[in-house]
C-alpha cells in the first residue's frame, strides 16, 4: 500500500449512521461484506477536497460509497510514468481500505487532468481488478490546445489563490513547454495527451459525457468529435449517453444546473448497475 491514503473515503448516512469515515476494523469488515457500490471521483487538476466532496454529497443520495482522489495542479499535467503510478496506488488503496474485488465500480472523472487517471487506470490494466459498470467523464476529454491549456492552468492557480506575478509565471513556462512539445512532436514523433490515448480505449462498459458549448477550456467540438468515435467504436454494444448544456463553465455544471445534472448521473447509474447485475446472472 501506498505510505499514505491518498483517497478521502465518504459513507453514506443511511447506511453508515454511526460513522462517516472509516475509523476502526469492524468498519472495514462491514464494509467488505455489504459490496455497496462504490463511486470514484477523480478531481480535475488542482481541484481541492472542499469543491470535489460536493460530488460525493450527491451520489450519497444514491446510497453509495465514495472515494475521492484530489489530482494535483503537477499531476494533471504529469507524464505517463507519474499517472500510472497514481492509477496503480488508487487500485491497491482501494482493494486494502474497501475491499474491491467484487464491488460495483462507477468512475467519475473531471476535465483533463482527472481523464488522465482515469486513462491510466483503464489502460493499463489496472481495470481488471476493479468491477466497472460504467463511467461518467465531466468536462472532457479536450484537445492539446493552448488556448484552452493556458486557461485551464490560470483558473487552477486562480482557485489556489496564486499570486498575480506567480500565475504570470506558470502560464509563461506553460507556453514554453507547449512550444517545445510541438516541436518535438513535429521533428521527432509522438507526445503522450490524454484526449489521444482515450480514444483508442476499447469500449467495455456504458460510457456518460457531461459538457457546455460555453466551456473555454475544453471546447464542445473536441469532446463532440469523441463521442462519435467511442459510438463507432462501441458499435451498438454499450450505450454512450450524453448530457450538452449551452451555458456553464469547465467543471461549473452541477453548480448551474444541479437538478439536470443529478437526474443525468442517477439514470446512468441506474442503467449501468442494471446491465451489471444482468450479466453477473449469466
Amino acid at each position: 500500500m501506498s505510505k499514505r491514503n491518498i483517497l478521502k473515503i465518504t459513507l453514506p448516512k443511511n447506511n453508515f449512521p454511526v460513522s462517516n469515515e472509516l475509523k476502526n476494523k469492524e468498519l472495514r469488515k462491514r464494509l467488505i461484506e455489504l459490496n455497496d457500490p462504490l463511486i470514484l471521483v477523480i478531481g480535475w487538476a488542482g481541484g481541492i477536497d472542499k469543491y470535489v466532496s460536493k460530488y460525493s454529497d450527491i451520489w450519497e443520495e444514491k446510497n453509495c460509497i465514495t472515494a475521492r482522489y484530489c489530482v494535483s495542479a503537477a499531476d494533471g499535467f504529469s507524464s505517463k510514468d507519474t499517472g500510472t503510478l497514481a492509477a496503480a496506488n488508487i487500485v491497491e488503496e482501494l482493494q486494502e481500505r474497501l475491499g474491491v474485488e467484487k464491488r460495483p465500480v462507477l468512475i467519475h472523472s473531471f476535465s483533463n487532468g482527472g481523464g488522465s487517471i482515469y486513462r491510466r487506470l483503464v489502460q493499463n490494466d489496472n481495470y481488471k481488478e476493479l468491477k466497472i459498470i460504467g463511467s461518467i467523464i465531466d468536462s472532457a476529454p479536450g484537445k492539446r490546445r493552448l488556448l484552452g491549456g493556458i486557461n485551464a492552468v490560470n483558473s487552477t492557480l486562480i482557485a489556489m489563490n496564486a499570486p498575480l506575478l506567480y500565475r504570470y509565471a506558470k502560464v509563461a513556462v506553460f507556453i514554453l513547454r507547449s512550444v517545445l512539445k510541438a516541436i518535438w512532436q513535429t521533428f521527432w514523433g509522438k507526445v503522450d495527451h490524454v484526449y489521444k490515448g482515450l480514444i483508442h480505449i476499447p469500449v467495455r462498459w456504458p460510457e456518460g459525457y457531461i459538457y457546455s458549448e460555453k466551456d473555454d477550456v475544453i471546447y464542445a467540438d473536441d469532446v463532440r468529435e469523441f463521442i462519435d468515435n467511442r459510438k463507432r467504436k462501441a458499435g451498438g454494444s454499450f450505450d454512450i449517453e450524453t448530457l450538452q448544456l449551452k451555458d456553464s463553465d469547465h467543471v461549473q455544471h452541477l453548480r448551474k444546473y444541479p437538478i439536470l445534472y443529478k437526474e443525468f448521473c442517477f439514470n446512468f447509474f441506474d442503467k449501468a448497475f442494471t446491465i451489471y447485475n444482468q450479466n453477473a446472472k449469466l
